[in-house]
């Protein structure tokens, strides 16, 4: 405790020097696991043999391990970690040692956030103030701009639903926003507008998971995304025996990007082709012929219904070929979220034209968005 109380009123090099030390110090005792491997080689009956096991399995753990241990048994020491590991990856790349550090401390939280001791809860209109407003705050992938936003994200048509751990009940781990609609959702703006009718859940055929947010940066590298999709979809399921069809409308963040360095270093007839739709679309605004002062360019979205259906054929065909045909050496897709969602189980249905409208849509997936 007295040491937690001294990190926190540390500045941001003294948190990093006391990470240091902690790394360095307190490190493994490499010559005591040498010794332990060298007499387990030696090792013939059963008794003994079992024995040296023991002690190399002691000797592979470091000491600073004992102390990050001591923590879970006080209040809000695990936040306390979560929140240490925040910082502790921030500094990483500044020294080697401090990646073995990190590796005991994502294993130890890995343990305690096992699934299985995670409740899923649903926030309602009627949860705790605090707790709406951490959502707010939290919201990674579509902001949430007002506590009137908040309530239509919140009405019988909508469900938000969180896990939450024994050891910080008040916090939320990570949380989904699910839409139910009839057919699938192809425009964010449409799904958030909060002049649109409400639908009977009863009726709904479709629950659209338009959101997912992870809210501890400490905990980045332990999954629970699949784990509460899975939860709620079986909820759904259990409570709504309308829905046929569970499906995102998810941003494609590394289209845009992707796309640029692609122009800039392909010279196939799709690649010309989509050049001179850019100079027509650039001549019409008064810019210069490149994707992003098009994109850009202040009357673009006033203009979209003209000038953008020039690019619509084609940033279609590239948006495909970026999800499909473009892999990591491990054979994933390019996209974070595609990775996400394709490596748990799901498909591509359809990529959608205007599926995002907003200066984040543009800047990162050319306003399309895909179930």
């Amino acid at each position: 405790a007295a040491l937690g109380e001294l990190y926190l009123t540390l500045n941001e090099a003294g948190r990093q020097h006391f990470l240091e030390i902690l790394a360095g110090r307190f490190s493994i005792d490499r010559e005591r696991v040498r010794q332990a491997a060298r007499q387990l080689a030696e090792q013939g009956d059963d008794g003994s043999f079992a024995n040296q096991v023991r002690e190399l399995q002691e000797a592979v753990i470091a000491p600073r391990q004992q102390l990050l241990r001591q923590f879970n048994a006080l209040p809000q020491g695990v936040k306390f970690l979560i929140d240490m590991r925040a910082d502790l990856l921030r500094f990483r790349k500044a020294s080697s040692e401090l990646q073995a550090l990190d590796d005991d401390l994502k294993h130890l939280l890995a343990t305690w956030f096992d699934v299985g001791f995670l409740r899923v809860e649903r926030i309602s209109w009627q949860s705790p103030a605090a707790l709406l407003e951490k959502l707010m705050a939290y919201e990674a992938v579509h902001a949430i701009t007002s506590w009137r936003d908040l309530h239509h994200r919140l009405e019988s048509d909508r469900h938000c639903y969180a896990f939450f751990h024994p050891g910080m009940p008040d916090e939320p781990l990570i949380f989904i926003e699910v839409a139910l609609v009839k057919g699938l959702a192809t425009s964010i703006q449409s799904l958030l507008d909060e002049t649109e009718p409400e639908v009977e859940p009863s009726r709904a055929d479709t629950a659209i998971f338009y959101s997912i947010s992870n809210t501890q940066a400490g905990l980045k590298g332990i999954s629970f995304g699949p784990f509460l999709i899975k939860k709620v979809v079986d909820s759904l399921r259990s409570s709504l025996p309308n829905l046929k069809v569970f499906s995102t409308l998810s941003p494609i963040p590394g289209f845009r990007r992707w796309l640029e360095s692609v122009l800039s270093e392909e010279e196939s007839e799709e690649i010309v082709t989509f050049r001179a739709a850019l100079e027509d679309a650039a001549r019409q605004l008064g810019v210069t012929p490149t994707l992003a002062a098009v994109l850009d360019a202040p009357d673009f979205a006033e203009e979209w219904h003209e000038i953008a259906e020039l690019l619509r054929e084609p940033l279609l065909m590239f948006c495909a070929r970026y999800l499909h045909e473009r892999r990591q050496k491990d054979g994933a897709p390019l996209d974070p979220v595609a990775r996400f969602h394709l490596g748990n189980g799901a498909r591509i249905e359809q990529i959608n034209w205007r599926g995002d409208l907003s200066v984040k849509g543009l800047r990162e997936s050319c306003s399309l968005m895909v179930n």
